[in-house]
């Protein structure tokens, strides 16, 4: 994402009620599991463990009712 579109989108991403992780480095990327044409969704308990592994497909669900 150019810089300025990260000043925008950044700005926006604070006010949403979920967490994001912007990874725009290709070695911490590789850490994460990936599915083509959709974003990784872990959901942490308290203490930062991963309960839940999904994929989202923004081009056909909202991301509130994915997170539900």
């Amino acid at each position: 994402m150019p810089a300025i579109g990260r000043f925008f989108a950044f700005k926006k991403m604070k006010k949403y009620n979920h967490r994001i992780i912007y990874g725009d480095d290709q070695a911490l990327m590789k850490l994460f599991p990936k599915h083509p044409k959709h974003v990784t969704v872990l959901r942490l308990d308290g203490t930062g463990k991963v309960t839940r592994l999904s994929y989202w497909n923004p081009a056909k669900e909202d991301v509130e009712t994915h997170l539900k």
